[in-house]
């Protein structure tokens, strides 16, 4: 069932009700933030996005689904892996204040790969060197996963989209951004919305490395652990990601007067060619780690 802003109209006392919509970028800090919310914020006031209609693609739209889901014109924060530009239109009426935390590209891969590492071995699975971890991802993550998840940018069309557009895009989109920073900002962000919603402005940090080894035996990779062959195959395959955190990793509440710091190095054909190479990566993931 999908959702239609037009058809839900608005309830009286929730017209020019502030919401708070966090785009939750994989490992910045988004369980944190959305799990503070669940902690202090009625369940009715608050949704965390799941995955959209399968049957459809996002070049189709790809409604989202009223399963589970609160009553939207209740809702005063939305969050979650899948939230969409498009959620803008199921909130007529009601002042916006759009927020994404972003990572440091080497920090982001490591700490992604310790992440699934310690949740496989906590499921059973086996463990995968963290070559095949890099070479399974998009390159430059963060930004493809902003490109589709939020933008709502079809793959087959990012695909022939050269980065300098990429780039452009997301630098345009973040400028109307209410907030934007490093994920080690998380605390400010979390105190600013708990200021404005009226709940507690602290929230606990969750879902971290030292959570995660306290259950299970893995010793975590660090920047250490990487050889220079690493460094230099992660610094070829995130040169997106960098600049957009570099631009963007101190914005905070100064989103409009950003300038993004120019864009080198990249071709147009880097994507394509390593998208194309990586689901020999991928299937090597699931037969290394196990099939259960």
């Amino acid at each position: 069932m999908s959702f239609d802003g037009e058809a839900l109209g608005t309830h009286d006392n929730a017209a020019g009700q502030l919401v708070f919509l966090a785009v939750h970028v994989p490992k910045c800090a988004g369980s944190t933030l959305e799990r503070h919310m669940a902690k202090h914020l009625p369940t009715e006031e608050r949704w965390i996005t799941r995955k959209r209609s399968p049957r459809l693609p996002l070049a189709w739209g790809r409604p989202y689904t009223l399963h589970r889901a609160p009553d939207i014109r209740r809702v005063r924060f939305i969050s979650g892996h899948y939230v969409g530009r498009s959620l803008e239109r199921m909130l007529p009426e009601r002042p916006i204040r759009r927020s994404v935390l972003l990572r440091e590209p080497t920090s982001f891969m490591i700490s992604y790969y310790n992440y699934r590492m310690m949740r496989y071995l906590s499921l059973g699975w086996k463990p995968y060197s963290f070559e095949t971890h890099l070479r399974s991802l998009p390159s430059d993550p963060i930004t493809h996963f902003l490109l589709e998840r939020w933008l709502e940018i079809p793959w087959p069309a990012l695909m022939i989209m050269s980065p300098a557009r990429k780039y452009q895009l997301l630098n345009q989109e973040l400028r109307r951004f209410w907030y934007v920073a490093d994920y080690s900002h998380c605390n400010e962000l979390a105190a600013m919305m708990g200021t404005e919603l009226g709940i507690s402005t602290v929230p606990e940090r969750l879902n971290t490395q030292e959570e995660w080894t306290s259950k299970v035996n893995w010793r975590p990779l660090t920047t250490d652990d990487l050889t220079p062959e690493l460094r230099s195959e992660i610094a070829a395959r995130t040169r997106l990601d960098r600049a957009l955190w570099q631009s963007w990793a101190g914005a905070r509440l100064n989103t409009a007067s950003i300038e993004p710091v120019p864009l080198e190095g990249t071709s147009r054909f880097n994507f394509p060619l390593a998208e194309v190479k990586r689901p020999v990566h991928q299937v090597a993931r699931r037969l290394q780690r196990g099939w259960s």
